[in-house]
């Protein structure tokens, strides 16, 4: 369904001053570096998958070549970068900055997602494995066809600087972007979670899981091994959530 609201009515909805410290507004071409770079030194460093896959990679490289490097790492980086940079394009991801230092506290990141919707072929290892356990849960999750809809609000990543967490900044950003992607004309948000402190606040803002797979029993595309071999617990697992709106 369109939206009826014009571009600078919906963008109202989220930008604009938070408490006495805070600035939430839309990610602009100009904000791009800070942006990724935020992704590659915090998001990448805390999310729990992307730190299971490089270390399971890692460990593969020592069993196989008896070291490791960074190069998988790197590439890696630059592979969710590139991401990034694609998405973007989409308007409807946001960040909030600190208005004393001009610093970034937190990005959210959402993107436009329907039937169609591709992206290029990687090459990092990790990220061909993190798309395949993402396409296996969108497989399952069904969820085009389940609520009737023929696109999606896709969120991709919520990370906040360390010095910023534990002060509301990426509930407010849920809660902001959840009334933005309404207006918007979006009927369904979904997410892949990951990371527990993610779901937890999904849950609060009446996100529902759909489909799940535990870690602990995710094998390989040969299906001779396991991706995660001692490195998974009993909190590990990648969860499809969604919101209708």
């Amino acid at each position: 369904m369109a939206s009826t609201w014009s571009s600078s009515d919906l963008f109202a909805l989220v930008e604009g001053p938070w408490k006495e410290d805070y600035l939430i507004k839309r990610i602009l071409p100009e904000d791009l570096s800070r942006v990724l770079e935020h992704v590659r030194t915090h998001f990448l460093q805390d999310e729990p998958t992307c730190n299971l896959l490089l270390t399971q990679r890692r460990r593969r490289r020592r069993e196989k070549e008896g070291c490791s490097n960074n190069t998988d790492q790197l590439l890696f980086e630059e592979e969710i970068q590139s991401l990034v940079r694609i998405v973007v394009r989409d308007e409807l991801s946001f960040l909030v900055e600190d208005v004393n230092t001009g610093e970034l506290a937190a990005i959210r990141i959402t993107y436009r997602s329907t039937k169609a919707t591709d992206f290029p072929i990687f090459s990092s290892p990790c990220m061909k494995e993190l798309f395949r356990l993402t396409n296996l849960l969108e497989k399952e999750a069904n969820l085009f066809e389940k609520f009737g809809v023929g696109e999606i609000a896709r969120f991709f990543i919520a990370s906040c600087t360390p010095k910023y967490r534990r002060r509301g900044i990426t509930t407010e950003l849920y809660r902001r972007s959840l009334i933005f992607l309404k207006a918007s004309g979006f009927r369904l948000a979904e997410s892949m979670f990951t990371n527990p402190f993610t779901r937890c606040c999904a849950v609060k803002f009446g996100f529902q899981e759909v489909v799940r797979i535990e870690y602990k029993d995710y094998r390989n595309e040969n299906d001779d091994g396991f991706v995660f071999r001692g490195e998974s617990s009993q909190h590990h697992f990648a969860a499809i959530m969604v919101k209708v709106l």
